[in-house]
């Protein structure tokens, strides 16, 4: 978020039910509406979609949650606390929000929805998800493992609509050691779904990373790689500044070929080697060219004639740095 806002962005987070400061078991007619919010997910689709109308709300336009998946109206319990100054009718910062560019970006659970979210709410421009995207169009499922559906809890479908980028790891919560050869093309099968429809996707898959590359705790339990939240941040940087801002010099940081040649990643690997992509699953971008043909490379640790050595940024990147620089 701090990244994001670095570079110019209006950013709100939210907790999801039962983490952080949030309210587990709700209250009134909203009590356990959702619980539990990992079993149910009812509450990464429906809360996505309440913290989107939320950003966008106005004096002119006060926030209305929406009726949830499971029937229940929080309108009236917001007006009632809004009135008794618990909570605000709206966004207090409306006047910093431009509602006519907006991204969206979710870990985990939240990969699902705002894949979901962003695909059917025409408000929204561009959609990042860390760990996976997904394909609203094939209903649910489990995706990442070969399958393209949303985690369970969405409800109808919609078509891939707007540029959505994803990122993922080569394991699960923890590195486990494969057996056998997993099918290299397995991650990237949501976003060949997209790509179907026309739409401009990709798929980087962390080399050695766990579901843990894209929150950054900083403890043995959560373990992750050295470098892949860099890989992450700049990748969702470079995107929501090329499709929510528009910024078409954007292109040269998503087609460049630094994380392939990364010189601390390789200081820090037993062979040296700097390459962070996934030696097993296949990373893939696939981008409309403002100045020529789509741009599709399905094999980014190979490598693709149209990536580019000179990206435009200093050799040396860590977002960490850029987060906490007291001059930006």
């Amino acid at each position: 978020a701090q990244t994001l806002a670095k570079a110019g962005y209006v950013v709100l987070t939210r907790d999801p039910q039962g983490q952080g400061e949030s309210d587990t078991f709700g209250a009134g007619e909203d009590t356990m509406d959702g619980v539990p919010s990992q079993s149910t997910g009812h509450t990464f689709y429906d809360h996505t979609q309440d913290a989107l109308d939320f950003a966008l709300s106005s004096p002119d336009s006060a926030y209305c949650p929406r009726r949830s998946r499971s029937g229940t109206s929080h309108c009236a319990k917001q007006r009632e606390r809004a009135d008794a100054g618990l909570a605000t009718a709206h966004n207090p910062f409306w006047r910093l929000v431009d509602p006519t560019h907006v991204g969206l970006a979710g870990h985990s659970y939240g990969a699902s929805g705002v894949s979901w979210v962003g695909q059917r709410d025409r408000r929204v421009d561009a959609v990042v998800a860390w760990d996976h995207l997904c394909d609203p169009s094939a209903g649910t499922g489990t995706p990442g493992a070969g399958s393209t559906g949303c985690l369970p809890g969405a409800t109808g479908r919609a078509r891939p609509r707007v540029p959505s980028l994803g990122l993922s790891a080569d394991y699960g919560l923890t590195p486990s050691v494969y057996a056998t050869e997993p099918d290299p093309r397995a991650k990237g099968a949501a976003s060949r779904a997209y790509s179907r429809a026309g739409v401009d996707t990709g798929e980087l898959v962390v080399r050695g990373g766990t579901h843990y590359e894209f929150s950054y705790i900083p403890t043995p339990t959560f373990g992750a790689t050295l470098r892949g939240m860099d890989l992450a941040a700049w990748y969702t940087t470079a995107w929501m500044d090329r499709y929510v801002k528009g910024d078409r010099s954007a292109l040269k940081r998503l087609l460049t070929d630094r994380w392939r040649h990364d010189g601390v990643g390789a200081a820090v690997d037993a062979r040296g080697d700097g390459n962070l992509f996934s030696f097993y699953f296949r990373s893939r971008l696939d981008l409309g060219h403002d100045d020529g043909p789509r741009v599709r490379c399905e094999n980014l640790r190979r490598g693709c004639p149209a990536l580019l050595h000179d990206d435009g940024r200093p050799v040396s990147y860590s977002y960490l740095a850029v987060a906490t620089s007291p001059d930006r």
